[in-house]
């Protein structure tokens, strides 16, 4: 068969994971974040030796992925040097999972790769960093939330990033024309 409807009826599932991030992917304008006004959008609370990332939906790549109202708590050691934490989203389609992650280092905050592309790679690994902070004694301070809310896109979206362009001398008019040309409001 050269082509099929992906959603066709059938006595058997024929629906995979894959088959809606793609679109989801396209709907959030491949953007990666939290979703506005969903659980406590991705807060943290600082417990102790506990950190923990509230309530909310996380996209990466169109996965949703959601924490419910518990959240998801990671517990640090109680070292005395100064460790620096970078929190992060995992998201593997292999083993279709989605995990709160940490890494740290005792000289600057881990860079976390950002993993595969989803769509392309349907097995694939990809990950999102969600917070920073500094961690001594057992003691969390300096914490900074790195990712960011998904905006809506409109047409106020669209003259907004002209406006920019045209403002910060980052295109000529005929530029911004053909930028905008290959968005459909």
């Amino acid at each position: 068969m050269a082509i099929k409807m992906v959603r066709e009826p059938s006595e058997t599932p024929n629906i995979n994971n894959i088959d809606d991030i793609i679109p989801m992917r396209y709907a959030y304008g491949n953007q990666n974040g939290y979703v506005i006004g969903k659980g406590t959008e991705i807060s943290n609370t600082v417990n102790g030796l506990n950190f923990t990332v509230n309530s909310g939906r996380l996209v990466l790549q169109g996965v949703e992925c959601d924490i419910d109202a518990s959240g998801v708590t990671i517990t640090i050691d109680n070292i005395a040097t100064k460790r620096y934490y970078t929190i992060y989203l995992e998201v593997n389609l292999g083993l279709n999972t989605a995990t709160i992650k940490d890494e740290y280092d005792t000289a600057t905050y881990p860079t976390i790769d950002a993993g595969d592309d989803l769509t392309e790679n349907t097995t694939g690994v990809a990950r999102l960093p969600l917070y920073r902070f500094t961690a001594t004694s057992g003691i969390i301070g300096e914490v900074n939330k790195v990712v960011k809310s998904i905006k809506y896109i409109n047409s106020n979206t669209v003259i907004d990033k002209a406006n920019s362009l045209i403002f910060n001398g980052k295109g000529g008019i005929n530029q911004i024309i053909f930028n905008l040309s290959l968005i459909h409001i």
